[in-house]
């Protein structure tokens, strides 16, 4: 390979790796995260609602795809008077979640569900913690707004693990905060 070549793929490597740093970078990739986590979510809780096996997370579920619908609608408004947009997908590492989640089947499918959602609600809880104070935009509003419901949704995860006879989901839940 050429030096050329090299240099310019080294350059490539490098800018593909930067982290956004102009303000409105940081809000669309905080949209982007906040978007496909919670579209994977939804997604997650509409296959549990025919693969759980205890009513309880069937029940968790359903109250995270109304959280969701909701999120949704507010998430829109607010990416519109930023001049944001909204991913139209799960991000890879979100679609190889859905995909290895929605296969379990009984008790595992529960398992990998709550294992699942208690991370994705951890990571949120922690990024949206930090935008609603690094921003006064619209999206940061949202955030603000949201917190208090994702706080409670990761609370309601952690105490559904605790009751798993699986020894690694109550050790997820015990130890995730």
């Amino acid at each position: 390979m050429s030096w050329w070549l090299t240099v310019l793929l080294g350059v490539l490597a490098f800018v593909g790796c930067q982290r956004p740093t102009t303000p409105q970078e940081r809000e669309q990739s905080f949209l982007d995260r906040a978007g496909s986590a919670g579209m994977l979510q939804a997604r997650l809780a509409d296959v549990a609602l025919s693969h759980c096996v205890r009513r309880e997370i069937y029940d968790h579920a359903r109250h995270v795809l109304e959280d969701w619908t909701d999120a949704r609608k507010a998430l829109t408004r607010a990416a519109r008077a930023d001049d944001l947009e909204l991913p139209s997908d799960l991000s890879e590492p979100h679609q190889e979640e859905y995909i290895r989640v929605a296969a379990a089947r009984g008790p595992e499918f529960d398992q990998a569900y709550l294992l699942a959602a208690i991370e994705a609600d951890a990571a949120a809880v922690a990024d949206f913690r930090e935008e609603k104070t690094s921003f006064r935009s619209e999206t940061a509003k949202w955030a603000a707004a949201e917190l208090p419901e994702l706080e409670r949704r990761l609370a309601a995860a952690r105490r559904l693990a605790a009751q798993e006879e699986s020894p690694a989901v109550r050790i997820s839940a015990a130890t995730s905060e």
